[in-house]
């Protein structure tokens, strides 16, 4: 049901290990349901085009996400290789690998030009230099503090004057 008048609110982490503990809770719980979803009888499809396969690829790429990360990296570094010695080398590359590398970043030139969406470019390079961390450094981390049960102290911010304060958030009532 959509309610017009409904606030969502929410302390965004202002600390590296407020952020750390944030990603943390929310890859394991993400692991955790979606381990509960891969034993329940109740999803639909068949086969390939079940809701099980769709959770059980889901959780497999999430599982596998630091490794592919590493796997990214080296293969841009091969094909920066192949590039450099393309071009400075003055080597004999097979066309092939050029005509894919063309037709791969081609294609996103192409939708870049035609959508017009030029801010897009900016958000890309920033995405493109944190993928390491989230992709890599969280999993890992979460993955290693699995066992962590505690919260942290989420409702804890400090006032103006350097004193602690917990923020107590309000009940809502829905419906009356």
């Amino acid at each position: 049901m959509f309610v017009r008048d409904a606030h969502a609110y929410t302390i965004a982490p202002d600390d590296w290990k407020v952020l750390l503990s944030q990603h943390r809770r929310w890859i394991n719980s993400t692991v955790h349901n979606l381990g509960e979803l891969v034993f329940l009888d109740q999803l639909c499809g068949f086969c390939c085009f079940s809701m099980r396969f769709v959770v059980m690829i889901d959780l497999v790429s999430m599982l596998i996400q630091p490794v592919t990360a590493g796997y990214v990296r080296i293969l841009s570094s091969l094909i920066a290789y192949l590039i450099y010695r393309a071009v400075a080398l003055k080597e004999v590359i097979p066309t092939i690998s050029i005509i894919m590398i063309a037709a791969v970043y081609g294609s996103q030139a192409l939708v870049f030009v035609l959508c017009a969406k030029w801010d897009m470019i900016g958000w890309m390079v920033f995405y493109i230099l944190a993928i390491p961390l989230f992709f890599l450094v969280l999993p890992l981390y979460s993955f290693w503090k699995m066992d962590d049960f505690s919260l942290g102290s989420m409702r804890v911010v400090l006032g103006e004057s350097g004193k602690k304060i917990v923020v107590h958030v309000r009940r809502l009532v829905f419906f009356s």
